[in-house]
């Protein structure tokens, strides 16, 4: 039989997707973050991202995970990985009071990973050092869960030193604000990808301000 252009999933395959997706979203054992909480976390991203004394932390780890890069706006960009994002979100999870200050001390004294570890040349030139080992919320990475984003926050194609002040902007406060964010089990970490993961966890997220 030659091979044919392919048509889609089946409806019994749709179906059976999106009901795992929902059986996730209401799962009891499925960590998340109270709609207050989650709140007042990203109020404090807002905070953060609008300080231009801050550093715009930007998920483009192969640009030197850790290290300056100076924008031609003046901002101070810091490349960074996942493990910054999961960070956030672990705070919120425990209910931790959201501190702008906190979380600069934070990331100054390397109790906010920028990294899941540092390579030697990347430690060398690095001007925040942070790594998993040294945060100071649980490790979720290592309770066996992914992290994964609502809205996706991938910079592909451009340099970031090519985007505009705005576009890097938008792109921190959506990479660590726990609002856009959600785990899977990591050993299906390929689950958060899906749009119907992504569409449940969507309306969650827009519920969010409505639940407890």
């Amino acid at each position: 039989m030659p091979l044919q252009p392919f048509p889609g999933l089946d409806e019994y395959s749709r179906v059976a997707l999106r009901r795992l997706a929902s059986n996730w979203r209401e799962s009891p054992t499925r960590p998340s973050v109270a709609g207050s909480d989650a709140i007042r976390w990203h109020s404090t991203v807002e905070d953060w991202v609008r300080d231009r004394n801050m550093p715009l932390l930007i998920r483009r780890p192969r640009c030197g995970r850790g290290c300056e890069i100076t924008h031609r706006s003046g901002r101070m960009l810091v490349p960074a990985d996942n493990s910054a994002a999961m960070y956030m979100l672990s705070l919120a999870m425990e209910r931790r009071e959201p501190s702008l200050h906190i979380l600069r001390n934070g990331l100054l004294t390397g109790r906010m990973p920028v990294a899941v570890s540092l390579t030697g040349q990347e430690r060398r030139q690095a001007r925040y050092t942070g790594t998993v080992s040294e945060m100071d919320a649980p490790n979720l990475f290592g309770l066996g869960y992914a992290v994964c984003h609502v809205t996706q926050v991938g910079l592909r194609r451009v340099p970031i030193e090519d985007r505009t002040e705005i576009e890097l902007i938008a792109h921190s406060l959506l990479f660590l604000s726990p609002l856009n964010m959600f785990v899977v089990p990591k050993e299906y970490a390929g689950l958060g990808e899906l749009p119907e993961f992504i569409d449940e966890m969507d309306d969650v997220r827009a519920f969010a301000a409505y639940r407890n």
